[in-house]
């Protein structure tokens, strides 16, 4: 019963120790560092600014951004298909995989649709996978045809579906008086 006794008062005083409230804390605020705070916030504010590239709408949801180190597909002037990973952006050009190109000179924005991609994709992996397991099946149980009648046309429309659908992998967004490629320079001023 004694040591009972002594672990409930070890107890006690450990647990009211605990518990006891604190005194706040005395906060030093010297007058010295106000001004290295709001120095480090104007330049670390410098530091995130960068040239953002626009393509405007008329409605602002729809606008497309694109930033140092994002792909981009342009139609060139001339009517060439060009695509690379945009380097910086300048006040009047971007340079695009090394070269530098002026925005007066993209006609079109080439905008990836994944969506889109990925069912063109599996469309035709599936045509390929459908005949091939056929095919696999007539050479293993040896009958003949070796493809059957209803296999060839599920196939056929598969693979066509896929390529049908790879022409609409890109939506075009053509640079217009009234879409116009702006550069937007988010530093503060």
């Amino acid at each position: 019963i004694t040591m009972i006794r002594s672990l409930w008062t070890s107890a006690k005083s450990i647990l009211s120790t605990k518990l006891q409230p604190r005194l706040p804390l005395k906060l030093n605020r010297s007058p010295k560092r106000i001004p290295a705070f709001i120095l480090f916030f104007l330049l670390i504010n410098q530091a995130f600014a960068q040239l953002i590239l626009v393509h405007e709408h008329e409605n602002p949801k729809k606008r497309d951004r694109f930033f140092a180190g994002s792909p981009m597909t342009y139609v060139h002037q001339n009517g060439i298909r060009f695509s690379g990973y945009l380097e910086s952006i300048l006040d009047s050009s971007i340079i695009l995989s090394g070269e530098e190109v002026l925005l007066s000179d993209i006609k079109t924005i080439l905008h990836h649709r994944r969506g889109i991609q990925f069912l063109s994709n599996l469309s035709l992996t599936g045509a390929v996978f459908y005949v091939g397991l056929d095919l696999t099946n007539a050479l293993l149980s040896r009958s003949k045809p070796l493809i059957g009648s209803e296999v060839l046309p599920i196939g056929a429309a598969l693979a066509g579906s896929g390529l049908i659908l790879r022409s609409f992998r890109y939506n075009r967004r053509k640079v217009s008086d009234k879409r116009k490629l702006k550069v937007l320079d988010t530093s503060p001023k």
